[in-house]
């Protein structure tokens, strides 16, 4: 059921972050959604390093209309997808899918095709060239989402990211210790 939510990203009413949004999220979703450094190293401090990641989908394919048109690329363009669920403590609490050009895949972002289970932010933020676009929030199934551009010489990046019912969740017990 979880991966299908990834299906449902080009449908989604994206909206650039403003303060009808942020009004919206309680502080400690502002303080993880509005967070733009490296998520997997922000949950692995939270959560004592207990953060496993699962990749659900790693190939090559076509782009969705949307990624084809942030990323400026056609949609029968070859685009790599990667989609990952990212665990805390055995409880699912992020879904994320990154698309890239293929072309895209040499100089600065060459490791992508074999990261594995490896962070992406362990490459996006190991690079001061790297760029990362502001945030677009969206809502689907009663989680949030967003979505920014990674920006580089060689290329961009699309991430989507899905933050689950289950971290708000887990971030409150682990509160009430």
């Amino acid at each position: 059921m979880l991966p299908k939510i990834l299906l449902a990203f080009a449908a989604l009413n994206w909206q650039p972050v403003n303060d009808h949004l942020i009004a919206e999220l309680t502080p400690v979703q502002q303080n993880w959604i509005l967070h733009s450094g490296s998520m997997t190293q922000k949950m692995e401090t939270a959560f004592d390093g207990n953060v496993k990641i699962e990749v659900l989908k790693s190939e090559v394919s076509h782009p969705d209309p949307v990624s084809a048109d942030i990323l400026q690329i056609k949609t029968e363009s070859d685009v790599l997808v990667r989609e990952v669920m990212i665990l805390c403590d055995d409880t699912p609490c992020l879904l994320a899918k990154t698309t890239v050009p293929v072309s895209a895949l040499h100089g600065d972002f060459k490791n992508l095709e074999t990261l594995g289970s490896v962070p992406l932010g362990k490459l996006l933020f190991s690079d001061p060239d790297i760029k990362r676009s502001e945030f677009e929030l969206s809502k689907i199934e009663g989680n949030w989402a967003r979505r920014s551009v990674f920006t580089l010489k060689t290329g961009q990046l699309v991430l989507h990211e899905v933050f689950l019912e289950d971290m708000w969740g887990r971030l409150a017990a682990d509160a009430r210790r």
